[in-house]
């Protein structure tokens, strides 16, 4: 095995370890952005939730007001 072909083969396994090592840490960022989505969704739908429930207590309270005016007038 001459010198040239010992660099090729060095210069081929050190090409697929950077490969590698950038595909763990761009697989290491997606899990990591993938999770933060998932909170962030969870929180919206919390959110949401929360809203409802404020919008289902408004109906309640302007179906009183709406009956307490036909009542008074």
């Amino acid at each position: 095995m001459d010198v040239s072909t010992v660099i090729t083969i060095c210069g081929f396994i050190l090409t697929i370890s950077v490969n590698v090592a950038l595909v763990a840490r761009w697989s290491g960022k997606t899990s990591a952005q993938i999770s933060a989505m998932q909170a962030d969704i969870l929180r919206l739908e919390k959110k949401q939730d929360e809203s409802n429930k404020v919008k289902e207590r408004i109906a309640v309270c302007e179906e009183i007001l709406k009956r307490m005016h036909q009542g008074a007038g």
